[in-house]
């Protein structure tokens, strides 16, 4: 297929996303850690909120990103993303149906991305009015507990191959298997913040 991706305005050029996901309230230092992430070439932050409490550190975040100039997408929380004014919302595979709500609800101007596990949800969340697509897992995560099998690189090539929407893969994506996950397709990746959080990664994935 024959196609020229026209990314969403706010993911024009911004390819390095990261995953922050914490159960407890940031502590001050990881607030100031999260500076010297993005110094090293993070341009999109995807918020997954584990509790109500987080709204606080969302807005740390969030003006942050303003400083920086870089989108803020809150996972799953429709209502909160409004609420805090976020750019984006980012869904499950299980929430699919929803999209169209979702957009409806956060308007044109906004983000609207939408993980897969297969080719037909990617291909429902493209016709749906998905504006990137984040096929994952990638590759087994084991230390996080994930029950999915990994989708591997062919979903990522079947995508690119037949659908004209950027790709944030996620899912054990590291700087070695990194160039693997481009050559496959990805526009960007989505990376977790753990691996982000140590220095010798984040050499490697700013270059």
């Amino acid at each position: 297929m024959s196609k020229t991706l026209k990314p969403h305005l706010l993911l024009e050029s911004r390819h390095n996303a990261l995953l922050i996901r914490h159960t407890e309230p940031l502590t001050s230092n990881e607030i100031s850690h999260l500076q010297s992430i993005i110094n090293y070439g993070v341009d999109l932050i995807i918020y997954d909120f584990e509790s109500s409490e987080n709204i606080r550190d969302a807005n740390k975040i969030i003006q942050i990103c303003k400083n920086n100039k870089i989108p803020f997408i809150v996972k799953s929380k429709i209502e909160i993303a409004m609420e805090i004014g976020a750019d984006g919302i980012h869904i499950e595979a299980k929430e699919i149906p929803i999209i169209q709500k979702a957009r409806l609800i956060i308007g044109d101007s906004k983000i609207v991305g939408v993980s897969v596990g297969n080719y037909s949800q990617a291909e429902i969340a493209w016709r749906s009015g998905a504006d990137y697509l984040s096929p994952s897992p990638v590759f087994r995560i084991p230390s996080l507990g994930y029950g999915k099998m990994a989708v591997g690189l062919e979903l990522i090539k079947t995508i690119n191959h037949n659908l004209d929407i950027p790709q944030y893969p996620f899912g054990g994506i590291n700087p070695l298997n990194m160039e693997m996950v481009y050559k496959s397709g990805a526009y960007g990746v989505i990376i977790d913040y753990g691996t982000y959080s140590d220095p010798q990664n984040r050499d490697l994935v700013r270059n």
